[in-house]
């Protein structure tokens, strides 16, 4: 199951490579990072991994490796040039992918495309009036989706479920994003989902999207990222500090190092990015790797990192397995807890 984490600020960088396909850039007693030395994505708007070697990167088309990064072949055979919309990988066989159609009277329309036998074939299930801008499958035939559909001549964002693979989605009234720019649908577990904005989390299900309670993480202008540990427990990644909150009504805990950016945790053991004092948000700096051994409290530096500004390259694959895809040198760069 995907468990992609959403947030506006960083990305690893590293050194470069001197023509091997894959290079350690550090290693300690329970973490290393290694660079891989992707191919040239031409056009790649995203990527969605499923394991350390099992992934997808897509825009125009979709890509897949089986080598985590280091070589992708088209599972597509259609092009359509500035029209990706989403796309959802339950696993290896069932797949969605989103397109936007634009006809003669500039009015845009939507084709879902899926396939369940890894890309050989794929069918087409036209949407009608809806424009589903994020797809979160959860099995084989249930999938959430966040997107726009036309009634009473207006455009509404809603939240939907389908139970049929995507040939049909019913809209949650119950959930209320009426002023929220919603972008994520983030599953923790197959129970622990969230609906996050830019400010953290929004919405939240307890028993895999039955029903959506109303959970507010961050503030707005202040808190840039949001990682979930449990239910209740969760880090709130502000831009001047990062807080650690256990339990709905527990007064927020200060972390120490302040300013880490949580990458993955699971109880006790996990890894982020200590964001150094001074380092501004949009440009060239140098920060730290940190590990913790206490649930996040506390934080152990390692060496020196940098990072570029960037949105959505992050994802946590499972607790302990992290890739970033770096922009300026097209590779992905993994951090596995050992």
């Amino acid at each position: 199951m995907k468990r992609k984490l959403f947030f506006l600020l960083f990305v690893l960088s590293s050194c470069s490579l001197d023509g091997d396909s894959e290079k350690r850039i550090s290693e300690s007693t329970d973490w290393e990072i290694l660079e891989t030395d992707s191919p040239f994505l031409v056009n790649v708007k995203d990527f969605d991994f499923l394991t350390d070697k099992v992934g997808f990167s897509f825009g125009n088309y979709v890509l897949k490796t089986t080598d985590g990064g280091k070589s992708f072949d088209a599972i597509t055979s259609f092009f359509q040039p500035d029209l990706y919309s989403s796309f959802s990988a339950f696993d290896e066989n069932h797949i969605w992918y989103g397109l936007d159609q634009v006809n003669s009277l500039g009015e845009k329309t939507m084709k879902l495309f899926k396939t369940e036998d890894r890309g050989m074939n794929w069918v087409e299930s036209p949407l009608g009036n809806l424009i589903l801008t994020e797809l979160s499958f959860t099995s084989k035939n249930e999938g959430f989706a966040l997107g726009f559909y036309w009634k009473n001549e207006q455009w509404l964002y809603q939240l939907f479920k389908t139970s049929d693979a995507g040939k049909t989605w019913i809209p949650n009234l119950e959930v209320d994003l009426t002023g929220i720019a919603a972008q994520k649908i983030l599953w923790k577990t197959k129970d622990l989902g969230f609906i996050l904005s830019f400010s953290g989390a929004e919405y939240r299900t307890i028993d895999g999207g039955n029903s959506w309670d109303k959970f507010t993480s961050g503030t707005p202008g202040i808190s840039g990222g949001f990682y979930p540990v449990a239910q209740n427990r969760y880090f709130d990644i502000q831009f001047n500090q990062t807080l650690i909150v256990e339990g709905l009504n527990q007064t927020p805990k200060e972390l120490s190092p302040k300013r880490v950016f949580v990458l993955t945790t699971d109880e006790n053991k996990g890894s982020g990015i200590l964001l150094n004092e001074g380092c501004l948000f949009n440009g060239p700096c140098s920060n730290t790797f940190v590990t913790t051994m206490d649930g996040g409290l506390n934080w152990t530096k390692h060496q020196e990192v940098a990072y570029s500004s960037f949105a959505n390259n992050y994802q946590e694959v499972k607790p302990g397995l992290v890739v970033f895809y770096q922009q300026d040198t097209e590779n992905f760069i993994w951090i596995k807890a050992k």
